[in-house]
């Protein structure tokens, strides 16, 4: 069997061209097919052939608006599709031809399928990316309610069409023709008695969805459990069916001998109209349980999303003015001690301001520019130590294309530096080492303690801080440990990195 890949370009290019008018040819000749009554193959097959010779004009048109300059297949589209159309109906007019040349029916198909399938794949100069459509639908305001407006609506026009395409239609049953534009353009206002009155229909069937959805899922359902809704349901449908069929009586479209009910009669109770109703229920209850229970997941994701989201920002609040206090206290301690380098203490506290103001409420930066940030950090705590403390670091060499979320690696950092180097004015150390591969980032962070040291309740708010705000971020997938080590204090943070 050829493979699609070995089938030449030219070849795959004609048919896509052509299928539309394929279709058109293929459903034109069905209805010509039908309105014939004959059912052989040979007949179906001659009719095809008669319905693409008279389409020929519809063939060259179509290809000629994928071919041509955009004006002249605009022209040559026109020509097709408009001019030629005007000209069968003026040669039918006198009698000529009239079995052979297209009707408005078929005109109006070949048409519409070539301009759709102009539209959604034909000249890039007009046509509709898939990703357009896609994103125009998702703009749409689209609910079950809506969309059960636009059904019913569908429905009252294409029963509107049935029967004014038949001269008094409700005496003339069963329908011989389903469409007959000709009879719709020259009778509007037979058109226009039936559609409103189908449309009273459809309002009427809207009610008894909206009623089962509003009256019995939410209200019994929702608020009463199964039994107390099986047994409203049962009600609502018994008392229900005859008002409604009571209300279709009314209209005037309706004989002596003849209704719109499903029964076709004047019986308010009979089982016909039961039926009907209990189907209808039966096909739009439970799509309505499946939409209200979406609803409710997506009520309840954006209830959690914003408690998450408010959660993250105070979690955040509490990392930063905690830095800031710290930092502060640096620069104080730096100016009484050497003045000569508050100036270049300013500058990095400014830039770590700035990380943290901005770059700090970003959902991720990369981690280069967290470590930068560390850097920084590490440096301004020095300019006040001095040599008390020795700083060993280890950073992996990482790329510029992995993210992390702002201000976690911090919180260790500070805690080593406010909870075991700043209390004691022994000879104090801090060990950083952070590895990173191309998904995951192991950050350790140990420090020297001072033997009399005593864990405070502060140093356990910031890393339950640091705890939760990780679970928020990133659930099970990352760790944290923070225990004795020795004679010191380390600190474990593995966690995922996120591109950029």
């Amino acid at each position: 069997m050829t493979s699609p890949q070995t089938i030449p370009a030219s070849v795959t290019n004609w048919s896509v061209q052509l299928m539309p008018m394929i279709a058109a040819v293929l459903l034109s000749a069905l209805w010509r097919h039908h309105a014939a009554g004959d059912e052989t193959l040979g007949s179906f097959a001659l009719h095809v052939a008669q319905t693409g010779l008279v389409s020929l004009p519809f063939v060259a048109a179509h290809l000629s608006a994928f071919r041509l300059r955009p004006l002249a297949a605009l022209a040559a589209w026109l020509a097709g599709f408009a001019l030629y159309p005007i000209a069968v109906f003026w040669v039918a007019t006198r009698g000529a031809f009239d079995n052979l040349l297209p009707d408005l029916r078929e005109c109006a198909t070949a048409a519409a399928f070539s301009a759709m399938a102009l539209l959604a794949g034909g000249r890039s100069s007009y046509r509709l990316r898939a990703g357009e459509i896609a994103s125009l639908l998702r703009r749409l305001p689209v609910t079950l309610d809506g969309s059960m407006i636009a059904l019913l609506m569908g429905w009252a026009l294409a029963t509107t069409s049935l029967f004014a395409s038949t001269a008094d239609a409700v005496r003339n049953q069963p329908f011989t023709v389903w469409f007959d534009p000709v009879r719709l353009a020259s009778h509007p206002g037979e058109a226009l008695y039936y559609l409103w009155q189908f449309a009273i229909v459809a309002l009427l069937l809207y009610a008894f969805y909206w009623g089962s959805r509003y009256l019995l899922i939410r209200r019994a359902l929702g608020g009463h459990g199964w039994t107390f809704f099986a047994l409203s349901s049962l009600s609502y449908w018994i008392i229900a069916t005859p008002l409604m069929a009571s209300l279709v009586l009314q209209l005037p479209i309706n004989l002596p001998v003849w209704s719109l009910l499903p029964s076709e009669d004047r019986q308010l109770f009979d089982p016909l109209n039961y039926g009907f109703t209990f189907v209808f229920l039966a096909v739009t209850m439970p799509i309505v349980l499946a939409s209200e229970r979406l609803l409710a997941e997506q009520r309840d994701a954006a209830g959690r999303h914003e408690q998450v989201s408010a959660e993250l920002a105070l979690l955040q609040q509490q990392i930063n003015p905690h830095f800031l206090f710290n930092s502060l206290n640096t620069l104080y301690a730096l100016c009484l001690k050497d003045r000569s380098s508050a100036a270049d203490a300013v500058v990095k506290l400014s830039d770590l301001l700035r990380y943290t103001v901005y770059d700090g409420q970003r959902e991720l930066v990369r981690l280069d520019e967290e470590i930068e940030y560390l850097r920084n950090y590490i440096a301004l705590q020095l300019l006040r130590l001095g040599d008390r403390c020795v700083v060993r670091c280890n950073w992996s060499e990482v790329s510029d294309r992995l993210c992390i979320p702002p201000l976690l690696l911090i919180m260790l950092v500070e805690n080593a530096f406010k909870h075991g180097i700043e209390p004691t004015d022994r000879a104090s150390e801090l060990r950083i080492d952070l590895s990173a591969s191309a998904t995951h980032m192991r950050f350790v962070c140990e420090n020297s303690l001072d033997p009399d040291t005593v864990r405070s309740k502060t140093l356990g708010l910031g890393l339950a801080n640091l705890r939760r705000r990780l679970e928020l971020i990133f659930g099970d997938s990352s760790g944290l440990s923070s225990e004795r080590s020795g004679e010191g204090w380390r600190a474990v943070l593995e966690l995922e990195l996120r591109p950029c």
